[in-house]
Order: structure tokens, then C-alpha cells, then sequence
């Protein structure tokens, strides 16, 4: 009876369920899913609204190589996070910088055995692929330790768990997303508003994004004579298909319109 999915939110949730969706027929929209191998498993009703970890990662890559001599790449083993390490590893390298050490750390509560390799590297960066908590624990125990580097992270780092267990020692700490953290003066003031928060967490607008086209997916179908969640499904597909450059959504953080071979976010967005 499932029409849609809002989701999956993470690369390795979506690579672990997508080929259930899609052999379902059902529409499977992600706000926050970045791996780029995603859109290699050519599901014809999977969606993709943010740009990938190549449009995050190549740029990374290449400010780090232009602001220092050496890095060394960190990843937690996760679908998303190793992905994201691969692409800023294999951009420095591009622009010709020394990659000092290239590591998969699963989730821990110490990290001095990655911090001793870091200092033994003479590492003047450190990029670490992964998520909010981890980077957090890296960058403290790091600072704890002396080591006085550069560290750099993607988007599953963004929040303010990060803040939380880095502390003061959330210095010299640069993050990217592929997101629009505030979105719209509108959309930041009814989410305050309705939450009680200051701010918007990641991807929530992306998130209401995503919601607001399969809803207009479904309200497509219905005008259409849709009547039972297979046909629902479908008219729901036909629209998201239909998003194109020339006839986009008009989001509040962005205009929506998929690659009509891939299903990634267009280019021009």
C-alpha cells in the first residue's frame, strides 16, 4: 500500500534497500543520500534532490591542496563516508599533493592509534569522511594530543553534535554540505516557529522539498484517475519525470528538476 518513500536519507541505508523499492515499483526520493555510486544502479524510480559527494568532494580536495602541502585521508568504512574520502583523496592527488595516509577506522571511542599515524605522517591536514559524533571524538582527542592540523569534513559532520563533543577545540575545523542550511526567510521562520529551535538542521529544507513533490506526484496522479497505490505509484513517477529543466519545481531552498538518464539533481541546480 506504499505510494512513496522520503528517503533514504543515508548512502548506505539507500544502497541496502533501493533494489527493494524499485522492484516495487515504488517511488524513492532522497534529501540527503550523496554517495555518487547510487546513481549507478540505474533504479528507474529512484530520485536524487542534492548535488553528490563529487560536487562535495572535488572542491574539497582542491582548496586543501592549494592551502597545504600533505593530508591524510580518514574514512569510518560506511557507504557515504568512505565514497567522500575516495573523491577528496583522489582530487589532492590530481593537484598534486602528497596524500601522507589513506585509512578506514570503524566507529571507536579512541582514536589515539589514528592520531599517533597522523603525527608519524607529518600530515599538515587531516580529512575525515564520516559523521558528526566521530569527527567530533577525532578533533578533540587531536587537540588533547597536541596535534595542531588542519581537519577537514563533509556533510555527515555538519550539526551541532559536532559542536557539542569538539568543544573548544573546534578550531581550525573546516566542514562542506551540499545543502542549504537556512533555505528560505519563510521556511527558517515556520520551522523556529514550530519547533522551537534556532536554526535549521541539515537537509530539513531539502527534506521538505522532497515531501512537497512527491505530494505534488500525488496529487498528479489522483487528477489523472488514479485510484489504488499501483497507479498512484506510477503517477507519481510520470510527474517526478517531469521535472525538468524547462519545467522544474520551485522549491523553498532550490528548483527541483532531474537528469532524465541518471534521476540526479540537474546540473544547472
Amino acid at each position: 500500500n506504499t505510494v512513496a518513500v522520503i528517503g533514504p536519507a543515508f548512502s548506505g541505508e539507500s544502497e541496502a534497500s533501493g533494489d527493494t523499492y524499485n522492484e516495487s515499483a515504488i517511488p524513492f526520493v532522497t534529501q540527503a543520500a550523496t554517495n555518487p555510486g547510487l546513481a549507478d544502479q540505474n533504479w528507474d524510480y529512484w530520485y536524487r534532490t542534492i548535488a553528490n559527494d563529487l560536487d562535495q568532494g572535488t572542491p574539497l580536495g582542491q582548496w586543501i591542496a592549494d592551502q597545504y602541502g600533505s593530508v591524510f585521508v580518514v574514512h569510518d568504512v560506511s557507504t557515504y563516508g568512505q565514497g567522500l574520502a575516495e573523491v577528496v583523496r583522489d582530487t589532492a592527488e590530481e593537484e598534486g599533493l602528497e596524500v601522507a595516509g589513506f585509512e578506514g577506522i570503524e566507529a571507536t571511542e579512541d582514536y589515539s592509534a589514528l592520531i599517533t599515524q597522523i603525527e608519524d605522517s607529518g600530515a599538515e591536514a587531516v580529512f575525515y569522511g564520516g559523521y558528526d559524533a566521530q569527527t567530533g571524538l577525532i578533533v578533540a582527542q587531536a587537540r588533547q594530543a597536541g596535534l595542531d592540523v588542519a581537519f577537514f569534513s563533509g556533510d555527515g559532520s555538519v550539526s551541532s553534535t559536532f559542536l557539542d563533543l569538539a568543544g573548544d577545540a573546534a578550531t581550525d575545523v573546516f566542514l562542506s554540505c551540499p545543502c542549504n542550511l537556512e533555505g528560505s526567510t519563510e521556511f527558517l521562520s515556520k520551522f523556529e516557529e514550530e519547533y522551537g529551535e534556532t536554526g535549521v538542521p541539515i537537509y530539513a529544507a531539502e527534506g521538505y522539498d522532497a515531501m512537497s513533490i512527491v505530494g505534488e506526484g500525488i496529487a498528479s496522479a489522483i487528477d489523472g484517475g488514479a485510484e489504488d497505490p499501483e497507479s498512484i505509484r506510477e503517477g507519481i513517477k510520470e510527474y517526478l519525470d517531469g521535472l525538468t529543466e524547462d519545467a522544474p519545481f520551485e522549491g523553498v531552498v532550490k528548483t527541483v528538476a532531474f537528469d532524465p538518464e541518471t534521476h540526479e539533481l540537474a546540473a544547472e541546480n
